[in-house]
């Protein structure tokens, strides 16, 4: 069950993005209130996991996930730094940014405050970086 929870845990941030609905499902599966047992919450947990990973992120889903992760640094950001984040975000939603200049900037910010909870979410990383294909305007770079 501990390691449920961590994948759980882990993925918090992926899911919302996902299906909050799911997200909910999924949490209330983990905590477990009937004292079910392990095999049918894992064989239930998978299938509503399934489920929320059937369709990818909308556009709204991802910047609802990114407005909740700037609630983590909101206190210790400096009013500019704020403000430049929203305009990054309105990039976003205007499709003029891609939404890892947004996830990028949250992501250095887990860094300084040395947010571990944050940094050990996947949603700043889902996959490895071996299968990022690193391109400018649709074109490769030499690296």
């Amino acid at each position: 069950m501990h390691d449920l929870v961590r994948f759980h845990t882990g993925n918090k941030f992926l899911l919302m993005a996902y299906s909050q609905k799911e997200l909910r499902v999924l949490g209330n599966l983990v905590a477990n209130p009937d004292k079910r047992s392990f095999g049918e919450i894992t064989e239930t947990y998978e299938k509503h996991l399934h489920s929320s990973l059937e369709d990818p992120p909308k556009r709204t889903s991802n910047i609802n996930v990114l407005m909740h992760l700037l609630g983590h640094f909101s206190r210790e950001l400096s009013k500019n730094e704020r403000q430049f984040f929203l305009e990054t975000l309105e990039l976003y939603r205007d499709g003029r940014v891609p939404f890892t200049s947004a996830l990028r900037l949250l992501k250095a910010w887990a860094v300084r405050f040395q947010n571990q909870h944050l940094l050990s979410q996947t949603f700043f990383d889902p996959y490895p970086d071996e299968l990022i294909e690193w391109t400018d305007a649709g074109r490769p770079i030499d690296i």
